[in-house]
């Protein structure tokens, strides 16, 4: 009855399709292809030049491997949305439902500060030399708070083109710089990846999973994915959530893997000078009339960071409509305001945060991400599968006590 109960109140938001879910995942793990997390940047930047660039050739033994764990750490979930149509909090009692989403709350929130971050980090580093935090802060969460009223539906349908663009951005450059090109810059990742040091490409890889903002955009939009209509069996297919994930991540690895080729094809060893290097080689780009790809690739980084923070706020509202009221989601003053009271702690966060250390330079921050990833993708599917097949024992031994 209590799964029942939560799969109707799932449908007073709008319902997308595994394909809109699978736009809104690629365009959160492509944002992070393109611009680092700050604390990458502090970690390998010193005085202003990079030591052991994140992108050097290293990065395809990092990428590679992150992947492969982040896949592992993926298939609890895909295997329980495979199984069961509704979001994976639906069959947990109340006071569990509560702590697994203020853990998954405040992860996002995070994210929400950390996307801020990057737009200032590459907007800082690229086009301007300074920009004052509260012209940055205000519009981004003013725009994503709008987006996030307007619902998951209406975002998912701008991701959809907005993914087309990214994928035919990337080809237009790799056709501009094909003539530009030079494979002997190409070296052996393994031993770069020895050069620099064991240590180091481990932290990537710790930081790249640690920081994979899709894990927990899936687990709160799993729940919207709608039915099909098989018309011609006229029968009716469950969600298919799962399959975002699985037409995602190939994706964006083929993106990520070509684009450190292009980087490290082009500007050679120099790539470790640069801390954006898809800027820089845009720069260098020239086709016919379209000079320049730099305006196109600054576009791209705002546009898909204000996506990321509006997906973030949807997924924090949905995620309450969850747990603290199944009638919040038709509630929209309420939702609104726990929305907004959201976004603002985060503005305020994101605020305090610009032009300082990052906290992911602290152990214990790191830790705790880490412990994040653990309880979203391990535990929380795991006690998931549990309530779920203990709720339908019960629903088939009352319809056999009813009987």
């Amino acid at each position: 009855m209590d799964n029942t109960n939560n799969m109707t109140s799932m449908k007073t938001d709008a319902k997308i399709s595994h394909w809109q879910l699978f736009a809104l995942l690629s365009i959160v793990a492509f944002f992070a292809v393109i611009v680092p997390l700050p604390d990458l940047l502090h970690a390998t930047a010193k005085f202003g030049v990079a030591q052991g660039n994140v992108f050097s050739m290293s990065r395809f033994v990092t990428l590679s491997v992150s992947t492969a764990i982040m896949s592992a750490i993926f298939l609890p979930l895909l295997l329980y949305s495979a199984k069961y149509p509704d979001n994976v909090l639906a069959p947990l009692p109340k006071w569990l439902k509560k702590v697994f989403a203020a853990v998954l709350i405040l992860r996002l929130l995070y994210g929400a500060v950390y996307t801020v971050l990057q737009i200032n980090s590459f907007l800082v580093q690229t086009i301007l030399t300074y920009l004052t935090p509260v012209f940055l802060v205000i519009p981004i969460f003013a725009a994503a708070l709008y987006g996030s009223y307007k619902g998951v539906q209406s975002t998912a349908r701008i991701a959809s083109p907005a993914v087309f663009v990214c994928v035919l951005t990337v080809i237009a450059l790799s056709l501009m710089m094909w003539s530009k090109m030079d494979v002997i810059q190409l070296y052996s990742p393994i031993g770069a990846a020895r050069t620099e040091g064991g240590h180091t490409v481990f932290g990537r890889i710790v930081a790249d999973v640690a920081g994979n903002d899709a894990l927990f955009v899936f687990i709160a939009l799993s729940g919207v994915v709608r039915t099909r209509v098989d018309k011609e069996k006229d029968s009716v297919i469950k969600p298919q959530s799962f399959k975002a994930v699985l037409y995602s991540f190939p994706l964006i690895l083929v993106l990520a893997l070509w684009l450190n080729v292009i980087y490290n094809a082009i500007l050679g060893r120099y790539v470790s000078a640069v801390l954006y290097p898809l800027y820089v080689v845009s720069t260098y780009s020239s086709f016919n009339l379209l000079e320049r790809m730099d305006g196109i690739i600054a576009t791209i980084v705002i546009i898909g960071g204000i996506l990321k923070i509006t997906l973030f706020l949807i997924c924090i509202r949905i995620l309450l409509g969850e747990t603290v009221s199944r009638e919040l989601e038709s509630r929209k003053p309420i939702a609104k305001i726990i929305t907004l009271i959201m976004a603002v702690i985060a503005a305020v966060w994101a605020y305090a945060l610009i032009g300082k250390e990052p906290l992911t330079t602290a152990p214990a921050v790191k830790y705790a991400l880490l412990a994040c990833v653990a309880i979203a993708a391990l535990l929380l599917p795991l006690i998931a599968v549990i309530f779920a097949r203990r709720t339908k024992k019960n629903a088939q031994k009352h319809c056999t006590d009813t009987a």
